[in-house]
């Protein structure tokens, strides 16, 4: 299976909320002894659990900001962060929001900037600035775009690349039903031709990092491929 992931996420307003941590990172990193893993955040983390606890084979990453200033932030060591969480995140979280906050002063926002404190390509994906590229012939493709009315536009710059009955997936940014008429438009009635496309959400509820659950939307997809995001996301989320 191909996984596209759209959109690398930016740790800085994980950092600034003040309450997230890397619980559910560092159990995946010490689950699978890969403790890389244990500072992911975003959809690096749902990405790293698809490849090491599903049996995802091939994740392509797309953002323009890799061709911009993606920051990896290498202060802290992963077994420090694993141990510290094992008993209370807050013996090392302000240490790091307070190094994030200080990057991010000089840093910009995304699509110019990003903070990350593992690369991606050290987890085996592959990164391109191309969504047209992640897209093509990927099974799943996991959105994680700005808020609502910016989508349309950056969607149908890869609609045409989506093969049929692809899994196109939202998260928090914009509702189930605004992001399949974003495709309806394109390719007309979906739920009455699943096969073309399959329109849902992998939707994590609060920050992957933080917890192990996912929250999937049942309406525009075939019932096969709802199964399926359910079968993926209990193997590599936890709860589904």
């Amino acid at each position: 299976m191909k996984l596209a992931i759209l959109g690398a996420g930016c740790y800085r307003t994980h950092a600034a909320s003040g309450i997230t941590n890397f619980s559910r990172a560092c159990e995946v990193a010490e689950m699978v002894g890969k403790p890389e893993i244990a500072m992911t955040h975003s959809t690096i983390t749902m990405g790293a659990e698809l490849k090491e606890l599903a049996g995802v084979d091939e994740v392509v990453v797309a953002d323009p900001v890799f061709d911009n200033q993606f920051t990896v932030i290498d202060d802290f060591a992963y077994e420090d962060v694993i141990e510290a969480h094992k008993e209370d995140p807050e013996k090392i979280m302000p240490q790091i929001r307070g190094k994030v906050n200080e990057v991010a002063k000089e840093l910009p926002k995304p699509p110019e900037g990003a903070i990350h404190f593992t690369h991606p390509e050290d987890l085996g994906f592959e990164i391109t600035t191309d969504d047209r590229e992640a897209v093509t012939d990927a099974d799943f493709i996991m959105t994680w775009f700005p808020k609502g009315d910016m989508q349309p536009d950056i969607i149908n710059k890869f609609i045409d690349d989506i093969k049929p009955g692809a899994i196109v997936t939202h998260a928090c940014t914009i509702p189930t039903t605004k992001f399949y008429k974003i495709f309806e438009e394109k390719h007309g009635d979906l739920v009455t031709k699943p096969e073309t496309l399959n329109v849902t959400s992998y939707h994590p509820g609060a920050v992957p990092e933080m917890k192990g659950q996912v929250y999937i939307a049942e309406g525009y997809a075939s019932e096969e491929a709802i199964n399926t995001l359910f079968e993926l996301g209990q193997k590599a989320r936890g709860n589904a």
